[in-house]
């Protein structure tokens, strides 16, 4: 694929926008409804930036441990609901409009991967991150029958997004050290299907694919998380 067919910010705003409805029926405002391993979650009392917010369904469930959080989201319409769970603005991940150290803890839930250029979007939320603090990232992993699925869907120009990127652990491993991040604990999550997805058949065989294929290789699945901590 390439530049000339990935789609403008404007085309990605009003993509988000039109899926605002299917979205905050996903709101589980309950901290104990959080889809990661609780490792993942901000320490209580973190300043938190969740980016690429959504409507504020992570950022509704971490309100039970700060009042202190912000979201930002391409989508206005998106940003607007999440406004009711913290301080939100409209933007891009790739140039956040906040200074320097800013966050102890930041989410980045299935953002970077639909952002050409992705490399920014780590380098600015490295920026924003104070020492000590962490990232959350949740990406597509390449290692997956999903991705085959997904692929074929952009090379067929079937894909709603019209671009998708695809990561491994030693991909952000060496992003991260480039930007002064640690990889501290990484997992490859097999999510089960949205009941609601019209391609709802061949995503529940790849589904059950990669659920048993992980029991064998660790490393396969279809997303990816990564924990990482700013050293410098």
């Amino acid at each position: 694929m390439g530049l000339k067919d990935l789609k403008s910010t404007r085309e990605i705003s009003r993509l988000w926008d039109d899926k605002f409805l299917s979205y905050i029926k996903c709101a589980a405002p309950d901290i104990n409804r959080f889809a990661l391993p609780s490792r993942y979650l901000p320490d209580r009392n973190s300043k938190i930036l969740d980016a690429g917010c959504g409507p504020g369904n992570h950022m509704a469930m971490f309100s039970s441990l700060s009042g202190d959080i912000y979201g930002i989201d391409i989508s206005p319409r998106m940003a607007e609901h999440a406004s009711a769970y913290g301080k939100v603005s409209v933007g891009d991940v790739r140039d956040l409009p906040y200074g320097d150290g800013e966050f102890d803890y930041i989410l980045s839930y299935l953002v970077i991967n639909h952002c050409p250029f992705w490399r920014s979007g780590i380098s600015e939320m490295a920026r924003v991150l104070n020492k000590g603090g962490r990232i959350v990232l949740v990406v597509p992993n390449l290692w997956s029958v999903r991705t085959v699925i997904r692929k074929t869907g952009m090379f067929l120009k079937k894909y709603s997004m019209g671009y998708c990127s695809h990561f491994t652990r030693g991909l952000i491993a060496g992003e991260a050290r480039r930007h002064g991040l640690k990889l501290e604990s990484s997992d490859s999550w097999v999510k089960h299907p949205d009941p609601e997805d019209r391609y709802i058949q061949i995503y529940y065989f790849s589904y059950y694919i990669d659920k048993a294929i992980n029991k064998l290789a660790g490393f396969w699945g279809e997303y990816l998380v990564a924990g990482l901590r700013k050293t410098s």
